[in-house]
């Protein structure tokens, strides 16, 4: 993934994930991901489609179920991410030709995934397991499959996971979080995003 940082919006309001939005896009992110968790979130995604779909690419998170997932890209969300493995859900996004991202944990779910076609396989929850150092041992054994670490991700340990070979990296709220938001301190987003970006950057040339 060309952005290689994904910020990921949970528990905002329709408007306040708007608001979210146009701060982290004047840094450069054109691919955000969703998290949800209920009615209210999928009206926060039809919003954000509605505002940014010709400029930003929108993926739905913590996606449990098919469908869960129908109603995400119903919605309007391009790709689907989800914290587990379960193949019904990978055979409905493909069927709506849509990118899916499962969650996996072990060598053998991880081989799994990639076996059930998935577009790439998040690895959660990396951070609570070793961090870099476990998502290295999975790409010393699996370097022809994209991973994507997520869970207790930070600013300090994104240019490490890129180095260890992750594809992309999915940050939560240490990258957009609810006291900010509630502050209505949005420029705080984009200069994080502006960070998040260039320390991806500073990596993957130097991997190049």
């Amino acid at each position: 993934m060309e952005q290689g940082v994904v910020p990921v919006i949970a528990g905002a309001s329709p408007e306040e994930a708007v608001r979210v939005v146009k701060a982290v896009y004047a840094s450069g992110i054109r691919v955000i991901e969703i998290t949800i968790g209920g009615p209210e979130t999928f009206k926060v995604l039809e919003k954000l489609v509605q505002e940014f779909g010709d400029q930003v690419t929108f993926g739905a998170g913590t996606v449990l179920h098919p469908d869960a997932a129908r109603m995400c890209i119903k919605a309007g969300a391009e790709y689907i991410v989800s914290p587990v493995l379960n193949r019904r859900t990978i055979d409905a996004v493909k069927h709506e030709s849509k990118a899916m991202i499962p969650g996996a944990l072990t060598p053998t779910e991880v081989v799994t995934a990639w076996e059930y076609s998935a577009d790439a396989v998040m690895i959660f929850p990396c951070g609570a397991v070793g961090g870099p150092k476990y998502l290295a041992s999975l790409k010393h054994t699996f370097p022809e499959i994209d991973m994507m670490p997520t869970g207790s991700l930070n600013l300090e340990t994104t240019g490490e996971f890129f180095k260890e070979g992750a594809a992309a990296v999915a940050v939560g709220a240490a990258f957009i979080d609810a006291k900010t938001i509630a502050q209505g301190r949005y420029a705080i987003f984009e200069e994080r995003a502006r960070r998040y970006l260039a320390e991806a950057a500073k990596v993957r040339s130097r991997q190049a």
